[in-house]
């Protein structure tokens, strides 16, 4: 994924968080749920450091809004039931208002109940599922 396409993603969830967050908040959380174990390991690397040279590009020029962007980056080690789990915590534990990942559509299409049901949205960048 080059640089360009990572930031046009990681700008739009920045945004939402963004406008989420309270006017005091010094950083913008973004929760990454991406393979950095298991079979999918090098794609979901390969997202994590793209989020990373993003989000410091953008914290370099002011960050959003004035607020900075602070991944919170979490292995779903390439399982559905992981994915979920790691979905989860990102959402209620480490409080991010957005999420990108989970980077399959089996991961993704596991990880969507837990979107719906805490109203958290993520962008996807690799799912193809019609589901």
């Amino acid at each position: 994924m080059s640089i360009d396409r990572t930031i046009k993603l990681i700008l739009p969830l920045a945004f939402a968080a963004g406008l989420a967050t309270q006017a005091s908040a010094q950083t913008i959380k973004i929760g990454v749920n991406q393979p950095l174990t298991g079979p999918f390991a090098a794609s979901g690397t390969y997202v994590v450091n793209g989020a990373k040279i993003a989000a410091d590009e953008i914290n370099e020029k002011g960050g959003i809004r004035g607020c900075k962007i602070e991944l919170v980056i979490e292995d779903n080690k390439s399982n559905p039931t992981e994915a979920a789990a790691v979905a989860e915590k990102l959402i209620t534990g480490d409080k991010v208002p957005v999420m990108m990942g989970a980077w399959g559509s089996s991961l993704t299409l596991a990880v969507m109940p837990k979107l719906m049901e805490y109203k958290v949205p993520m962008v996807v960048e690799t799912s193809s599922s019609g589901k």
